[in-house]
């Protein structure tokens, strides 16, 4: 992307008029050109969405870039706690609501096919799955500052899922 104070941002290289004169979109090829016409490069500068909303907007020309920046706001505990929540219940909806058909009739199929077991180490898997999600939601839970709610990080991923929900 590119940055104008007279013509604007570039989200892509197109044709443009500056001082009477059209250029076409193969000028943005041309980095003095650009400078000429006072097009440089743009950079924006994000807040993290999860816990800060945008405010003020900053413009900065530095070293022939033009640098956008915002004012981070922080978002409210409740609206974090929320997001947090949203994301341990994802997880526990896309890892484990997909291998609750094992568990659940697993006494059904010990009946017709005993010498079928879910495998140990499934089991094992779901059940440290299952602790991990719930003691994510407890910390959760138990922060009461944005800079707790902060320092909780990312949620960590789960050991990856045995391959094979039965043995014989």
């Amino acid at each position: 992307m590119w940055y104008s104070e007279n013509l604007g941002i570039f989200k892509r290289a197109k044709s443009f008029v500056y001082n009477n004169k059209k250029y076409g979109a193969s000028a943005f090829r041309d980095k003095e050109l650009l400078e000429s016409v006072t097009i440089f490069p743009m950079k924006v500068i994000e807040v993290d969405s999860f816990f800060y909303t945008s405010g003020k907007e900053t413009k900065l020309l530095e070293k022939g870039v033009w640098k956008f920046s915002y004012d981070a706001i922080e978002k409210s505990v409740d609206t974090i706690k929320t997001q947090y929540n949203a994301q341990a219940m994802n997880l526990f909806k896309g890892v484990l609501t997909r291998t609750n058909m094992s568990e659940k009739y697993n006494d059904e199929v010990l009946e017709f096919v005993p010498s079928l077991s879910l495998n140990p180490k499934f089991q094992e898997w779901r059940k440290n799955t299952l602790i991990s999600i719930e003691n994510r939601l407890n910390d959760i839970r138990e922060a009461d500052t944005f800079k707790e709610l902060k320092e909780l990080g990312p949620m960590e991923t789960c050991e990856e899922q045995p391959k094979e929900y039965l043995l014989s």
